[in-house]
């Protein structure tokens, strides 16, 4: 990568191993820097070591959990977006977010929202 080109840094939360690697690849092979922790308390360690342009956050994470991940990612990241990847387009995500998409929309969806998430802002 160039000079001056900036790489987003994504980070992205699951409790579902498998789901997570995939949705990493997936980020990964679309230009995207993702830090995938495995535990929560990983999660926060990430959270206080860097910088991110986007989080991911999966409905596998408890909503206690989410919460508090949430809160801490806009704390340090203000200017950065939330994606919460729903089980249906009809869910209710019971946590502030920026953006929300199924998880049944697919990878394209995936791509297109953590790229545009500024710009789909959902109130």
């Amino acid at each position: 990568m160039s000079e001056g080109v900036h790489t987003p840094r994504v980070l992205c939360v699951s409790r579902h191993r498998e789901l997570a690697l995939l949705r990493q690849r997936v980020l990964e092979l679309s230009g995207f820097e993702v830090v995938r922790p495995e535990t929560k308390r990983a999660c926060l360690e990430a959270l206080r070591s860097g910088r991110f342009d986007r989080l991911v956050i999966c409905h596998s994470v408890s909503v206690d959990s989410a919460r508090e991940i949430t809160a801490e990612f806009k704390r340090r990241n203000p200017d950065s977006c939330v994606v919460a990847v729903l089980t249906s387009p009809w869910a209710y995500c019971p946590y502030p977010v920026d953006v929300h998409i199924s998880g049944t929309d697919g990878p394209d969806t995936l791509v297109e929202t953590v790229r545009n998430c500024e710009q789909q802002v959902q109130s």
